[in-house]
């Protein structure tokens, strides 16, 4: 299992000279049984779900192998929201069907990614909340 972090620039308006480009981020993990937590969105992408501190990550919510995080710009690709700030994010680990979940501290500023933190639950198959280190 591996974790990644990339990030890119999306064209989107070639008549909207201040909306040209988004910046995003993506968190991809490197295996079909893990996953990131995101939203429904109606858009073409799948959209990272933002959790906060102490909030409660578990099977409830939907998990694929990556999402995207917009950090800013005019998200018009997805219709979605621009993080800032620190935002905590979900994240499901399967082994031999054995379920942890685990969540990622980032730090977005502008076009500035930081993994400030993460944490994963070694109690099988029990929920973790946002922030929880033990």
């Amino acid at each position: 299992m591996g974790v990644g972090v990339h990030h890119f620039y999306s064209f989107v308006s070639a008549s909207n000279p201040g909306a040209n480009y988004n910046y995003s981020c993506g968190i991809g993990i490197v295996s079909k049984t893990d996953g990131i937590a995101y939203k429904g969105t109606s858009g073409p992408c799948k959209v990272a779900e933002p959790f906060t501190k102490d909030s409660l990550i578990s099977g409830k919510s939907t998990y694929y192998t990556s999402a995207r995080a917009y950090s800013s710009g005019h998200a018009l690709v997805c219709g979605c929201d621009v993080f800032s700030g620190d935002t905590y994010f979900g994240v499901k680990l399967t082994n031999n069907g054995i379920v942890n979940f685990g969540w990622v501290l980032m730090s977005f500023n502008s076009n500035v990614l930081i993994i400030k933190e993460f944490a994963i639950n070694r109690t099988n198959n029990n929920p973790i909340r946002a922030g929880q280190k033990q």
